[in-house]
């Protein structure tokens, strides 16, 4: 059972990187980066046995995508912390599908995890975005299985499963802080809520926001079902601007009541299951559930109906 004690330093290119690792969940497009790192582990898998890594790993300007979730990272700048095995994210700035993000956080007893059972390895991380377009997000909502066959080197083909069973099998509890959330029409400020990613479903817990002059909270979880995904959302609002809502939503899909026809202050408790179509769009067919709601200040202006009784 050979077991191995190392001092690693090194600088390299990240494209150079992604051919001696040849991932197929991780393509390492483009950037720099440097490592200084000790390491002691047996040279064989073996769950039995402690491995120990110390050092850093630094990243610079790097182009990353993660295929599963078409996520696409530029200008990406990675501090990266290994203490005891345990890997801490000191800082990482980065653009993310054109979403300025930065990100901080750690994963417990990585190095174990990562030899033995990559299912345990948990990444807890923080996440601050001045601005999210989720527009530009949706394409992660559906998790693909990359297909993409690269050539690397035969003696780093163990390491290049390993990433990818990590990539496969590891669960997210992600913080998430913004200044702004936008969708279409729909724009919030003040985004605060956890998101757990695993390998099929995605959920939100706790989220809340400021959206026309009101407090919308709400929990939602999606279970990824490949080209259709199940969708469950409780919601409740707190005096919210109707005639913005109406607009933000393009008036729920009525055309005799729009946006420029209401006004008054809108809370309603919600309670929503419905499906994600191929393209992350709500499928209205599927939708059941209830909305208990009131008005207040209600005004209904230039009402076609109401007009016509007039008339």
């Amino acid at each position: 059972h050979p077991y191995i004690t190392c001092d690693i330093h090194s600088e390299f290119e990240l494209s150079q990187l992604d051919k001696a690792i040849a991932s197929r969940r991780l393509d390492l497009n483009s950037g720099k980066g440097e490592a200084a790192i000790a390491y002691e582990g047996p040279l064989e898998t073996r769950a039995d046995t402690a491995y120990n890594l110390n050092g850093t790993v630094k990243i610079r300007n790097g182009d990353i995508t993660y295929n599963p979730r078409n996520l696409n990272f530029r200008k990406t700048d990675i501090d990266l912390h290994f203490i005891n095995g345990d890997m801490v994210v000191k800082q990482m700035s980065t653009t993310a599908n054109n979403n300025t993000i930065t990100i901080t956080g750690r994963v417990n007893n990585f190095l174990n995890f990562f030899n033995t059972d990559p299912s345990k390895a948990i990444f807890d991380w923080s996440i601050y975005s001045p601005r999210i377009d989720v527009g530009q997000l949706r394409s992660s909502l559906h998790r693909r299985i990359s297909t993409k066959n690269k050539r690397g080197y035969s003696f780093l083909e163990r390491l290049n499963n390993k990433i990818d069973r990590l990539f496969d099998a590891c669960n997210a509890y992600l913080k998430i802080q913004a200044d702004k959330l936008i969708y279409q029409k729909f724009s919030a400020s003040n985004v605060r809520g956890n998101l757990t990613l695993t390998n099929d479903i995605i959920r939100l817990d706790n989220f809340s926001f400021v959206h026309a002059d009101g407090s919308i909270t709400f929990n939602a979880s999606s279970t990824d079902k490949g080209n259709n995904s199940d969708l469950a959302l409780r919601a409740t609002m707190q005096n919210v601007n109707i005639k913005e809502l109406f607009h933000a939503f393009n008036n729920f899909g009525m055309q005799s009541l729009r946006s420029e026809n209401i006004s008054g202050n809108f809370s309603a408790n919600i309670n929503l299951t419905s499906m994600l179509d191929a393209d992350n769009n709500l499928y209205r067919q599927a939708n059941k559930g209830f909305v208990d709601f009131s008005l207040k200040n209600g005004k209904l202006e230039n009402f076609a109906p109401l007009m016509e009784i007039d008339n």
